[in-house]
Formats: C-alpha cells, sequence, structure tokens
C-alpha cells in the first residue's frame, strides 16, 4: 500500500513541479505523510469499522476512521528516539510539520474528497506559496492525488493495481455476508462491476482531481494524458 503513494508522491514534488512550490518542511511532512498514510491498514475501510463498532472505529468516533489511526501510528513511530527526525527543528516547525502530516493522510478519507477539492479548485489558479494555509492544502490534494492515481499509470500497470484493489474489496464483501451486513457497492463477488467501478471512479473522481492539478502544475498534464 505504501508504495503507490510514496512513489506518485516522490514523481509530483520533483517531475511534477510540486517542490517548487512548496517549502523544503512542507515537502518532508508530505513525504512522511506518504509512506505512513496506509500503515497498518486492516484491509476493511472505513465504513465496515463503523458497521461492527470496531476498537479503531470507537476510539476515532466514526470519523476516519483508518486515516487518524495511520495519522496516530506515524507520529507514535516518529516518537521513537531511532526514529525521530524532527530533533533538529525548531517548535514551530515541528508544529507546522506536525499538522501537515496530520492533515495530509486525513485528506485521504474520499468522504472528505468534494470539500478538499472544492476548496483547491477554487485557489488553483491563484495559488499563493506564502500562505502556508494554502501550501497544506496543495500538500492534501498531492497525496490524495497520490492515493487514486492508479488509473492514470500505464495500462498493464493500472489493471495490477486494479485487480489488487478488487480482490479486497470481494473480501470485504464476503465478510460483510458472514456478519449479516449489507454489501458494500462494488464488493460482492457475485455480482462483479470492476470496470464499471474503475470506469465511474475515474470519471467522477480521478479525472477533476487531476485536471485541478494540472492548473498549478501543469508538468502533471502527462497523467490526464495516459
Amino acid at each position: 500500500r505504501r508504495v503507490h503513494g510514496t512513489q506518485m508522491t516522490y514523481w509530483m514534488l520533483t517531475t511534477g513541479g510540486a517542490a517548487e512550490r512548496l517549502t523544503k518542511l512542507d515537502a518532508l511532512a508530505l513525504m512522511v505523510a506518504a509512506v505512513c498514510h496506509d500503515v497498518d491498514h486492516p484491509g476493511v475501510n472505513n465504513n465496515f469499522q463503523v458497521g461492527i463498532s470496531s476498537a479503531f472505529a470507537l476510539r476515532y468516533n466514526d470519523k476516519s476512521v483508518l486515516e487518524n489511526h495511520h495519522a496516530y501510528l506515524a507520529f507514535s513511530l516518529l516518537s521513537l528516539p531511532e526514529f525521530d527526525i524532527t530533533r533538529g527543528l525548531t517548535d514551530d516547525q515541528c508544529r507546522a510539520f506536525r499538522a501537515t502530516v496530520i492533515e495530509a493522510i486525513l485528506a485521504t478519507d474520499l468522504k472528505l474528497h468534494v470539500d478538499i477539492f472544492s476548496r483547491f479548485n477554487a485557489i488553483a489558479s491563484r495559488f499563493s506559496e506564502s500562505s502556508p494555509d494554502e501550501r497544506r492544502l496543495l500538500c492534501q490534494v498531492l497525496l490524495k492525488a497520490a492515493d487514486i492515481s492508479n488509473p492514470v499509470r500505464p495500462f498493464a500497470i493500472a489493471r495490477q493495481w486494479s485487480d489488487m484493489v478488487v480482490a479486497e474489496f470481494y473480501e470485504q464483501g464476503d465478510l460483510e455476508k458472514v456478519l449479516g451486513l449489507p454489501v458494500s457497492p462494488f464488493m460482492d463477488r457475485d455480482k462483479g462491476g470492476q470496470v464499471q467501478m474503475t470506469l465511474s471512479f475515474t470519471d467522477f473522481i480521478v479525472k477533476p482531481l487531476f485536471s485541478a492539478l494540472t492548473i498549478l502544475l501543469p508538468e502533471t498534464q502527462i497523467c490526464l494524458d495516459s
């Protein structure tokens, strides 16, 4: 899970030109968020966690359950002396770093997509590098884009990722049947729907987000062209 987000985030920072719009501290926080954004993922989604009142759902009050867990584990690891990469930062830098990591990870919750996309779309053409809030919003969008970037990759790679996503979905659907829960959309292996799911997700989520990103980062146009 960590590979897809980390690789694409790095590409967007370098080849995509995003690093020129961010501070070095922003870029560091974004890469840490990319590495950690799916750490200890259990293979079932937030709706499932809430549906069974899991320990995660209870701990995080049914809000961005897995994303909060990923962020918690990220800073639990960074608090260990052998992993403390922030020891040389000032207090203000540490606070800014922590805020960016947390907000970028939480942004990968698709329930927050409309709000984050709308706010970014409104400022993409007049983005201000001097605004910490706008830079943090860009970090959120970059990790969101990286997290859902499978459809913009070459078809052979995109197909492999799609197959793995669908396999995970069907496993959750099987578990929902065993537990007597409603089977989530596109997670019933008896009904299939991989092609329609991929096309709908690409048309309504992936393409609009990357289109907005190209306004600020023209070098990412290659993602849409693919």
